[in-house]
């Protein structure tokens, strides 16, 4: 702050190509590392997500396609499968990023190493079901009277929590 009580913005850098095709249905802020000096974006040359320096744009590291990879065959063609695709990963602190695969299990993963830190299956996942706007952060109403998907829901938060936090103790 200044002297005189005003805030003075400066601008660090901008992003010229901002990846809104993968923001999809989501409010939230999953394409940005919690220091916002990384984000995550689409390469189509290679058709694959990769994580990006928000200072130079330039391509930091690749996340393999064998735990999230982007389809570009059958019915996966379109941009919104694209959208859909990215609703299933964020980032989870500045190394790492938390993915669920195409199999149904949540991963955290270090992007710098690209080794797993921890793995929880998720039960009764359905890889087809893109309804959510993000399925880590954002998951969709329930009816008040789904008491056995709202049971789930809880039982795969607990799991996939005790999962990552004891991977976390072990370390």
């Amino acid at each position: 702050m200044s002297p005189n009580n005003t805030v003075d913005w400066k601008i660090l850098y901008q992003i010229h190509r901002y990846p809104i095709i993968l923001k999809g249905l989501s409010s939230s802020n999953f394409l940005f590392s919690p220091s916002f000096d990384r984000f995550i974006d689409i390469d189509f040359g290679n058709a694959r997500f990769v994580i990006k320096s928000s200072e130079t744009e330039e391509v930091v590291a690749t996340i393999p396609a064998g735990m999230i990879s982007i389809s570009f065959k059958g019915r996966n063609k379109s941009e919104a499968a694209i959208s859909a695709l990215a609703s299933r990963i964020r980032f989870h602190s500045a190394d790492e990023i938390q993915i669920i695969t195409k199999e149904g299990l949540d991963c955290i993963l270090n992007y710098r190493t690209l080794k797993v830190q921890s793995v929880a299956a998720i039960d009764n996942f359905d890889t087809d079901d893109f309804t959510h706007p993000h399925s880590i952060l954002e998951k969709c109403p329930l009816e008040y009277k789904d008491t056995f998907y709202r049971l789930m829901r809880s039982c795969n938060r607990i799991k996939v929590n005790r999962s990552h936090y004891l991977a976390k103790l072990k370390d």
